[in-house]
């Protein structure tokens, strides 16, 4: 499909498909996809007023899960930027900007 359609309309057609909040755990929620050009940007909320940071072991697993699970893209050479909010203010504390070199670690 990316051979054919290229990258960034292919990262289209993922982000598009994600029309509603995912519950990912209790106080965390996915809550949108967008595609700027090669990259997917997801968008994390999570209930906690005084995040200020991930978890370095949170932060660890989810390189390593969006690995596992978007390996296509990042093969393609695109990237996936994790971006992390507070729910009460909006605050957008951490963003993750992960590519295939992250996965070699």
């Amino acid at each position: 499909q990316i051979e054919v359609q290229g990258l960034p309309a292919v990262i289209a057609e993922v982000a598009a498909g994600q029309s509603e909040p995912i519950l990912v755990e209790p106080g965390h929620r996915l809550l949108k996809l967008t595609a700027r050009g090669e990259a997917l940007h997801v968008f994390h909320e999570l209930d906690a007023p005084d995040a200020e940071e991930l978890d370095a072991t949170y932060r660890r697993a989810l390189v390593s899960d969006t690995c596992d699970g978007l390996s296509w893209l990042l093969n393609a050479g695109g990237t996936v930027t994790r971006h992390f909010a507070r729910k009460h203010d909006g605050w957008e504390f951490e963003v993750l900007n992960i590519r295939n070199e992250d996965c070699l670690v």
